[in-house]
């Protein structure tokens, strides 16, 4: 028995409240994002250099 596709109909969402800047939005989580992806190169960087003793 086959199944039918997903499908996921597109909905408007509106306009965005004046109020909100959008711009400084996108950029505070585009540094967020930054922030937190050499987080995790600095933990894989720490954890790597470790010697590892038997």
């Amino acid at each position: 028995m086959r199944r039918k596709p997903y499908k996921l109909k597109p909905v408007k969402m509106g306009q965005s409240h004046p109020k909100y800047d959008l711009t400084k939005a996108l950029t505070v989580a585009d540094k967020l994002q930054d922030a937190e992806i050499v987080r995790k190169l600095l933990m894989r960087k720490r954890f790597r250099t470790t010697p590892v003793s038997f």
